[in-house]
Protein backbone atom coordinates (compact mmCIF):
# COMPACT_ATOMS: atom_id res chain seq x y z
CA UNK A 1 0.00 0.00 0.00
CA UNK A 2 1.63 3.21 1.32
CA UNK A 3 4.68 4.20 3.64
CA UNK A 4 2.31 6.23 5.63
CA UNK A 5 3.23 6.35 9.59
CA UNK A 6 0.22 6.40 11.99
CA UNK A 7 1.94 8.74 14.52
CA UNK A 8 3.14 10.93 11.90
CA UNK A 9 -0.44 10.77 9.84
CA UNK A 10 -1.64 11.35 13.55
CA UNK A 11 0.64 14.78 14.02
CA UNK A 12 -0.46 16.25 11.22
CA UNK A 13 -4.23 15.99 11.70
CA UNK A 14 -3.64 17.84 14.95
CA UNK A 15 -1.35 20.66 13.72
CA UNK A 16 -4.03 21.16 11.34
CA UNK A 17 -6.83 21.31 13.75
CA UNK A 18 -7.72 17.82 14.69
CA UNK A 19 -9.15 16.60 18.01
CA UNK A 20 -8.28 13.59 19.56
CA UNK A 21 -11.53 12.37 20.51
CA UNK A 22 -10.90 8.72 21.75
CA UNK A 23 -8.04 5.78 21.53
CA UNK A 24 -7.53 2.32 22.34
CA UNK A 25 -3.42 2.14 23.40
CA UNK A 26 -1.93 0.51 20.98
CA UNK A 27 -4.82 0.02 18.71
CA UNK A 28 -6.29 3.23 17.31
CA UNK A 29 -6.62 7.01 17.63
CA UNK A 30 -10.14 8.84 17.13
CA UNK A 31 -9.92 12.46 15.54
CA UNK A 32 -12.45 14.80 15.12
CA UNK A 33 -12.36 18.14 13.19
CA UNK A 34 -13.23 20.81 15.80
CA UNK A 35 -16.81 21.92 15.42
CA UNK A 36 -17.88 18.63 13.70
CA UNK A 37 -20.15 16.58 15.17
CA UNK A 38 -18.90 13.46 17.34
CA UNK A 39 -20.50 10.96 14.54
CA UNK A 40 -17.90 11.99 11.74
CA UNK A 41 -14.80 11.41 12.65
CA UNK A 42 -11.82 9.40 11.64
CA UNK A 43 -10.22 6.16 13.29
CA UNK A 44 -6.28 5.78 12.81
CA UNK A 45 -5.25 2.64 13.02
CA UNK A 46 -1.78 1.84 14.88
CA UNK A 47 -1.45 -1.75 15.00
CA UNK A 48 0.50 -2.89 11.13
CA UNK A 49 -0.19 -6.65 12.47
CA UNK A 50 -3.87 -6.09 12.89
CA UNK A 51 -5.59 -7.76 9.86
CA UNK A 52 -7.70 -5.26 8.68
CA UNK A 53 -4.62 -2.51 9.33
CA UNK A 54 -3.73 -1.69 5.35
CA UNK A 55 -7.47 -1.57 4.49
CA UNK A 56 -8.36 0.73 7.52
CA UNK A 57 -5.14 3.49 7.08
CA UNK A 58 -6.37 3.16 3.16
CA UNK A 59 -9.63 3.88 4.49
CA UNK A 60 -8.57 7.20 6.35
CA UNK A 61 -6.17 8.65 3.45
CA UNK A 62 -9.56 8.22 1.06
CA UNK A 63 -11.44 10.44 3.79
CA UNK A 64 -9.06 13.24 3.78
CA UNK A 65 -8.75 13.23 -0.02
CA UNK A 66 -12.95 13.30 -0.53
CA UNK A 67 -12.53 15.76 1.72
CA UNK A 68 -9.76 17.58 -0.37
CA UNK A 69 -11.88 16.88 -3.46
CA UNK A 70 -14.98 18.69 -1.24
CA UNK A 71 -13.38 21.33 -0.53
CA UNK A 72 -11.98 22.48 -4.22
CA UNK A 73 -15.34 21.37 -5.74
CA UNK A 74 -16.74 23.89 -3.14
CA UNK A 75 -14.60 27.05 -4.05
CA UNK A 76 -14.82 26.30 -7.89
CA UNK A 77 -19.42 26.89 -6.84
CA UNK A 78 -18.51 29.57 -4.93
CA UNK A 79 -16.31 30.90 -7.27
CA UNK A 80 -19.54 30.45 -10.22
CA UNK A 81 -21.69 32.20 -8.15
CA UNK A 82 -19.48 35.17 -7.52
CA UNK A 83 -18.77 34.44 -3.97
CA UNK A 84 -15.45 34.72 -2.72
CA UNK A 85 -14.18 31.35 -0.63
CA UNK A 86 -13.01 31.85 2.21
CA UNK A 87 -9.64 32.29 3.37
CA UNK A 88 -7.34 31.01 5.81
CA UNK A 89 -5.40 33.43 8.14
CA UNK A 90 -1.46 33.30 7.43
CA UNK A 91 1.06 32.90 9.44
CA UNK A 92 1.40 36.67 9.94
CA UNK A 93 -2.45 37.16 10.38
CA UNK A 94 -1.89 34.84 13.31
CA UNK A 95 1.32 36.44 14.46
CA UNK A 96 -0.15 40.18 14.25
CA UNK A 97 -3.54 39.14 16.23
CA UNK A 98 -1.57 37.33 18.84
CA UNK A 99 0.36 40.59 19.35
CA UNK A 100 -2.55 42.37 19.43
CA UNK A 101 -3.77 40.54 22.55
CA UNK A 102 -0.20 41.02 24.41
CA UNK A 103 -0.42 44.83 23.36
CA UNK A 104 -4.18 45.73 24.02
CA UNK A 105 -5.43 42.34 26.19
CA UNK A 106 -4.68 40.62 29.41
CA UNK A 107 -1.96 38.54 28.73
CA UNK A 108 -1.33 36.55 31.73
CA UNK A 109 -5.09 36.03 32.12
CA UNK A 110 -5.55 34.63 28.50
CA UNK A 111 -2.09 32.41 28.16
CA UNK A 112 -3.11 31.19 32.00
CA UNK A 113 -5.16 28.07 30.67
CA UNK A 114 -2.70 27.41 28.19
CA UNK A 115 -0.52 24.16 28.12
CA UNK A 116 2.88 25.09 28.31
CA UNK A 117 3.70 24.23 24.86
CA UNK A 118 0.44 26.69 23.59
CA UNK A 119 2.15 29.41 25.71
CA UNK A 120 5.39 29.37 24.07
CA UNK A 121 3.83 29.23 20.95
CA UNK A 122 1.74 32.13 21.73
CA UNK A 123 4.80 33.98 23.12
CA UNK A 124 6.67 32.68 20.03
CA UNK A 125 4.25 34.49 17.51
CA UNK A 126 4.33 37.56 19.38
CA UNK A 127 8.28 38.08 19.18
CA UNK A 128 7.81 37.61 15.97
CA UNK A 129 5.53 40.25 15.49
CA UNK A 130 7.22 42.60 17.76
CA UNK A 131 10.77 41.67 16.09
CA UNK A 132 8.74 43.11 12.93
CA UNK A 133 7.65 46.32 14.71
CA UNK A 134 11.05 47.39 16.72
CA UNK A 135 12.84 46.37 12.76
CA UNK A 136 10.17 48.94 11.53
CA UNK A 137 10.71 51.40 13.59
CA UNK A 138 14.05 51.61 13.52
CA UNK A 139 14.83 49.96 17.41
CA UNK A 140 17.06 47.02 18.50
CA UNK A 141 15.10 43.71 18.34
CA UNK A 142 14.18 42.25 21.61
CA UNK A 143 12.00 40.21 24.01
CA UNK A 144 9.26 41.80 25.93
CA UNK A 145 9.33 41.77 29.27
CA UNK A 146 6.65 39.56 30.92
CA UNK A 147 6.08 37.94 28.22
CA UNK A 148 6.70 34.59 29.02
CA UNK A 149 5.71 35.18 32.63
CA UNK A 150 5.57 31.32 33.42
CA UNK A 151 8.84 31.54 33.34
CA UNK A 152 9.48 33.98 35.99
Amino acid sequence: MTAVEPQQLIAALVTHGWIEAGRRAGLYVRLRQPGSDRQRSIVVPLDPTFGDYEVLLAEVLGELEDAAQLGVRAQAVLGGIGVDAPRLPSAEDLDEAMCSVWLHGDWRWLTRNMTTEQREAAADAVTRRTAVMDVEEGEPVQERAGLRWWRE
